[in-house]
């Protein structure tokens, strides 16, 4: 039996998930359209199967909102370099933002 883990960033990200940004409340990256399910199930979204871009999850955990939303596929300059992917983030939201959070 497999345990689901909680909906929090993992310790360590794959270098495949392309963070290019994080902070203590704010992880950013880019994705490819193959790597968005692995990318979801590291941060405890086993449960969401059905994925339809742009993606947005919220969730109230310990008195706080954190949220994870994956935009649909477009075009980013890495590193001077043209690329097509998803653009991520997973960041925790002021709650006077966020109405119907579970």
């Amino acid at each position: 039996m497999t345990k689901v883990r909680k909906f929090e960033a993992p310790g360590e990200l794959a270098e495949k998930f392309g963070v290019y940004t994080q902070q203590e409340h704010y992880i950013g990256g880019l994705v490819k359209t193959e790597d968005i399910r692995e990318l979801l199930d590291a941060f405890g979204l086993h449960e969401r199967r059905d994925v339809v871009l742009p993606f947005q999850h919220l969730k109230k955990q310990h008195g706080e909102v954190w949220g994870m939303r994956v935009e649909s596929l477009a075009s980013h300059n890495v590193e001077g370099s043209p690329v097509m992917a998803h653009a991520w983030v997973f960041m925790q939201h002021q709650p006077e933002t966020v109405s119907g959070a579970q």
